[in-house]
């Protein structure tokens, strides 16, 4: 993570801290305060150092202990209202990391299958050009849009000259085999 936004998640992570100790300062004692505290460690895991999220964990635990000493008495309603509100929360936080971890472990895993696509494509593409057999690529419709050397070379005719055009059109002549030339017209139209 480059320097300017492992800087921006600490700072995030700082006033992540500093909202849960406000919250932790005003709930009376009795209550699970230290609740929020799970979104700094959750969030902490973005920024892919365990380092940063033991030590986030450290000083959630520290402010913690300290809501924990300065923190109001408060009434048998209040803590369980409270204690409800605090578990729905985790509840929903920890939810909503999740989900954001997920979709961010999903896109890596498309990037990923893209970049083994793209690969295995340079490679094919690697085998057709250097290939000694004569190779000739069409679009859909049946039109020249590469052919390599070896096809150049031993056909006589280059890129330019069936590029647009159907390999049949320069390909076939008078001497042509015509059960040759309908075996693969067959073929090209069989996908095979």
């Amino acid at each position: 993570m480059k320097l300017h936004q492992h800087l921006q998640h600490q700072v995030m992570l700082a006033s992540l801290a500093a909202v849960c100790f406000f919250i932790d300062l005003n709930i009376p004692l009795g209550d699970a305060a230290g609740v929020p505290y799970i979104t700094v460690i959750l969030a902490s895991v973005w920024g892919n150092s365990a380092r940063s999220t033991i030590i986030w964990t450290i000083a959630c635990v520290v402010l913690t202990a300290v809501g924990f000493a300065v923190s109001p008495q408060g009434g048998e309603q209040w803590k369980v209202f409270m204690n409800r509100s605090l578990a729905v929360y985790a509840i929903a936080s920890v939810a909503f990391m999740v989900v954001i971890w997920q979709r961010r472990e999903r896109k890596l895993s498309d990037a990923m299958a893209e970049l083994r696509k793209r690969r295995a494509d340079s490679h094919l593409s690697m085998v057709a050009r250097y290939s000694t057999d004569g190779i000739i690529i069409t679009d859909p419709r049946g039109l020249v849009t590469w052919v390599n050397e070896s096809f150049s070379r031993l056909s006589g005719y280059s890129l330019g000259d069936l590029l647009g055009r159907k390999p049949g059109e320069l390909l076939q002549g008078v001497g042509s085999d015509l059960k040759e030339v309908e075996r693969i017209r067959r073929a090209i139209k069989l996908r095979q």
